[in-house]
C-alpha cells in the first residue's frame, strides 16, 4: 500500500532468471541460473529451501501451483514440489520438449503446456501418456536459442477459458482448442509472432503480439 521494499534477496552468486515468481500457500517458488530453484517465505523472504539437479536445467522452466504443490516444467522434465519443504513428491521424464516460457496449466494429473517444436501438448503424467496435440505453423522469427524459423514454437501459456484451451504462437495465431481432445474450434491470425500469454477481461480475450499492437476479441464460445 505504500510502496516501500518489504524485502530483498541478497545472496552471493544467486544469478536470476527471467522465469515468472509462483505464489502457493505463501511461499515463492524463484529460479536462478546457479542456484535452480528456491523457496522463499512470501512475507519475510526468508530461504526455506533450495533444490538443483546438476544433470537438469531445471532452471529454465516455469512453474504453476495447483492442489497444494508446485508444478514446474523444465526441458523434458516435470517436477511437483511440496511448498514448505521443498520436497519432490513427483518427477516425471517428458517425450517432448517444453518451452522455457511456458507455464503450465494443471488439471489434476493432466498437463498442457506449450513446447518448443509439437506446438501445445496435454499429457497425463501419471499415466506417462500423450492425450492430444495441437501443432501450430512454423514460426515467423527466430527466437534462439529456444527456438528458429520453421519449428512449431509455442511460447506463451496456454489459459483455461471454460471448456477451451486457449493460447497464441509463434506463428502469429490465435488457437482455441476443445480442452477434452485438443481439436480447433476457432482461431484467427495476428500477421506477427505472439510470445506472451493471453488476458481475459469479463466477456473479452485480449492479445499483445511482437508487432506492438493490441488485439481485442469479443468473447463468444
Amino acid at each position: 500500500d505504500k510502496g516501500v521494499v518489504a524485502w530483498k534477496t541478497e545472496r552471493k552468486n544467486s544469478e536470476g532468471n527471467i522465469t515468472t515468481l509462483t505464489w502457493g500457500n505463501g511461499v515463492l517458488l524463484a529460479t536462478s541460473n546457479i542456484e535452480g530453484i528456491t523457496g522463499y517465505d512470501a512475507l519475510s523472504g526468508r530461504r526455506l529451501w533450495g533444490y538443483n539437479d546438476a544433470g537438469i536445467k531445471i532452471y529454465e522452466g516455469n512453474s504453476s501451483f495447483s492442489n497444494d504443490l508446485f508444478h514446474l516444467t523444465a526441458g523434458s522434465y516435470y517436477y511437483r514440489f511440496a511448498p514448505q519443504t521443498g520436497e519432490v513428491k513427483y518427477r516425471a521424464k517428458l517425450p517432448f520438449e517444453v518451452s522455457a516460457s511456458s507455464v503450465p496449466l494443471v488439471l489434476g494429473d493432466t498437463i498442457m503446456v506449450g513446447t518448443s517444436n509439437r506446438g501445445v501438448v496435454a499429457y497425463n503424467v501419471r499415466e506417462e501418456r500423450l492425450l492430444w496435440k495441437s501443432e501450430v505453423l512454423p514460426s515467423i522469427i527466430n527466437t534462439l536459442p529456444n527456438s528458429s524459423a520453421k519449428m512449431k514454437t509455442v511460447a506463451a501459456s496456454p489459459i483455461l477459458v471454460g471448456k477451451y484451451v486457449v493460447f497464441g504462437a509463434l506463428d502469429g495465431r490465435v488457437y482455441i482448442l476443445n480442452r477434452d481432445n485438443g481439436l480447433a474450434q476457432k482461431g484467427s491470425s495476428l500477421g506477427a509472432p505472439i510470445l506472451t500469454t493471453a488476458a481475459v477481461a469479463k466477456d473479452f480475450l485480449i492479445f499483445s503480439d511482437f508487432s506492438g499492437n493490441l488485439s481485442v476479441f469479443k468473447l463468444n464460445l
